[in-house]
């Protein structure tokens, strides 16, 4: 994930995050559930930029017993 860098992507972000906190409104979520969704996305941000993957690569050889 990289930080957005032009003025047009920073301003479609921004508003796409205030449709998606509009959306949770209309479907009811409590101020606790939003911020349950923002721990979570927040997260998932964290395991990307740490470089945390999916499939074959992420099973250790140690829990497997199978070397990649």
């Amino acid at each position: 994930m990289t930080p957005l860098h032009e003025a047009r992507d920073v301003k479609e972000a921004v508003q796409s995050w205030h449709r998606t906190l509009d959306a949770m409104n209309v479907l009811g979520f409590t101020e606790d559930e939003v911020s349950a969704v923002c721990s979570v996305l927040a997260a998932v941000c964290h395991l990307g930029a740490a470089g945390a993957v999916s499939g074959i690569y992420c099973q250790s050889s140690a829990v497997t017993g199978i070397s990649h």
